[in-house]
């Protein structure tokens, strides 16, 4: 069995390449005080738009984009940049950069390692700003969407559903797991580790993004897999934090 690990998509935007890519779905939230917007991307449509609504994925770090409203503006008073954040928690880890006070609000990064609703407050000189409750909850489930780049095809094809995925060889696979639980989709993304179950099948590939007479600027991530053997072949993905897996199989002709 060959296993290859899967971080998940956003390793791509550290990348000092241009990209005029990018899809998935946004959701977001005011604070209580109406003084800044809390928002959060994920990979796949979401099921919910606001927070208010919203369930994310636990065990994997889910990054918090943060801004001012109108009223927030005028309340910073141009040191926006020192909010700070914290959480009602120790079963949520926070992570966030301090900036300078002409800089915009920083962003914030958690990870709850148990389900739960926990208020994230933030603040200016130690007094509290804004807050905004948000619910994490543990999937049950993986959606797997897979996507197939098939030999001389243009473009990529996706196929959803269960079933076994009849595919060439020198095909191009890559994988967008969505965390479910109760059939429903928790927001966030999640990172999984992936498994082959026969040596030989797939080969991994690196993606390119720009290429120079001094060097080739690539990633392994998000993972992508050729088929390189005829037979039959099984893909498992694992969210290794939330112990959820699902299965994947290909007839390679």
């Amino acid at each position: 069995m060959t296993e290859y690990a899967v971080p998940g998509a956003r390793l791509l935007a550290l990348a000092a390449v241009s990209l005029s890519i990018g899809c998935g779905s946004y959701t977001s939230g005011t604070g209580e005080l109406g003084r800044m917007t809390y928002r959060l991307q994920s990979d796949f449509e979401s099921e919910a738009d606001d927070f208010g609504e919203a369930v994310l994925v636990t065990g994997h770090p889910q990054y918090i984009i943060t801004d001012l409203t109108a009223d927030g503006i005028k309340k910073a008073g141009g040191e926006e940049g020192l909010i700070a954040h914290e959480i009602d928690s120790s079963d949520v880890t926070i992570n966030w950069e301090p900036g300078e006070a002409t800089d915009d609000v920083p962003n914030v990064t958690l990870t709850a390692s148990e389900p739960g609703t926990y208020t994230l407050t933030s603040t200016l000189d130690g007094d509290d700003f804004d807050y905004i409750d948000i619910t994490f909850g543990r999937p049950t489930a993986l959606e797997i969407l897979t996507w197939l780049l098939r030999p001389g095809a243009e473009e990529w094809e996706l196929q959803e559903g269960k079933g076994t995925h009849a595919v060439e060889v020198g095909t191009q696979v890559t994988f967008l797991p969505v965390p479910l639980r109760k059939q429903k989709r928790l927001v966030g993304d999640v990172d999984v580790d992936l498994s082959v179950d026969t040596d030989g099948m797939v080969a991994q590939g690196e993606n390119v993004l720009a290429v120079y007479e001094q060097r080739v600027i690539a990633s392994s991530q998000p993972v992508t897999l050729f088929f390189i053997e005829a037979g039959d072949v099984q893909i498992e993905l694992t969210d290794t934090p939330n112990d959820v897996r699902a299965k994947v199989d290909f007839s390679v002709e």
